[in-house]
């Protein structure tokens, strides 16, 4: 029985509800799956698979304020997401160790990756938006996520081509990194038989 380690970020529950399929065809087809998030993620994968198997991984808070330059203070915690790119890295060794997966999923974690464990990312960001003054980063910024997600084996995009993408530039401003594939749109309310996922 193959074990498969899915590790959600905990940044709004589209993260849990697009794994379900996920977790779903898994299970399926025989895998032992272990979800390693916090709540309330791990409730929502409870609830629709009881006997499921998790494991408690917390993430950064990032703090939306309601006044004052929202931009400026995401930038303050620049600092909080690098420490915690590193904590994901000795976790993940930490559930290496612990329960010998056959494959690594991250959703949106871009830490969490082995080099002996077949590792894939899901994710439909790979540019980040930003505004006015500083839209020349933009460019710089995506290389940097570019780097991290080709760290990967496999990046998962649940988006369609161009021009029926759901996620716009988002996806498809910038040449797609060598490894990704777009998979299609994924949702607990969808059918995954036709989008891209092949385990």
């Amino acid at each position: 029985q193959k074990t498969v380690l899915i590790c959600p970020l905990n940044w709004g529950l589209g993260h849990a509800t697009r794994d379900i399929p996920i977790v779903k065809r898994l299970r399926d087809a025989g895998c032992r799956v272990i979800i390693a998030t916090e709540a309330p993620l791990s409730t929502i994968f409870q609830e629709s698979f009881p006997e499921i198997e998790t494991y408690y991984f917390s993430g950064p808070k990032i703090r939306y304020h309601k006044s004052g330059s929202l931009l400026f203070k995401l930038l303050l915690q620049m600092p909080q997401m690098f420490f915690w790119l590193l904590k994901e890295r000795q976790v993940t060794k930490h559930l290496v160790k612990k329960y010998n997966p056959y494959c690594i999923i991250s959703d949106n974690r871009y830490g969490v990756r082995h080099k002996d464990v077949h590792s894939i990312i899901i994710t439909h960001q790979l540019m980040i938006k930003l505004p006015g003054l500083i839209h020349w980063l933009e460019k710089p910024l995506h290389l940097f996520v570019k780097r991290l997600i080709q760290a990967f084996d496999e990046c998962w995009v649940p988006d369609n081509p161009m021009p029926n993408s759901l996620a716009g530039d988002l996806v498809h401003k910038y040449p797609l990194p060598k490894n990704a594939k777009l998979i299609g749109p994924i949702s607990r309310f969808m059918d995954d038989g036709d989008n891209g996922i092949v385990i």
